[in-house]
């Protein structure tokens, strides 16, 4: 689901696999770099409360934000039925930053002496 903007974000929906061990990691993963080569800068997904986000945290996502349970996503202005997700907290992931974090601590590395 896109938000009109390469200057917003890219909403990952679902991920899904076979099964073999490590995939959704994977496919999280490529689903980032996909994003990123399509000049977005924010990818963000979606857990439901029970859900571990092992899979999340293997491809380096971080959690931002927990998101109480909602009462259900029928309004006036757009009806909607319930699909079974209603009454649930959710919590919010966004992909790794593109650019690595560099601890200011860590001084630079100075050039040997040869023996």
């Amino acid at each position: 689901m896109a938000f009109g903007s390469k200057d917003l974000a890219q909403a990952l929906t679902r991920t899904a696999s076979d099964g073999t061990r490590n995939a959704d990691s994977l496919l999280y993963g490529a689903s980032w770099r996909a994003a990123k080569s399509l000049g977005y800068r924010r990818l963000i997904t979606f857990t439901q409360e029970g859900e571990s986000g092992a899979s999340l945290r293997g491809a380096g996502w971080r959690l931002i934000a927990c998101r109480p349970p909602r009462a259900g996503w029928h309004t006036a202005t757009r009806p909607r039925a319930g699909h079974g997700n209603d009454h649930v907290a959710r919590f919010l992931w966004q992909a790794p930053d593109q650019t690595p974090k560099v601890p200011s601590t860590v001084p630079p590395a100075q050039p040997t002496e040869p023996e």
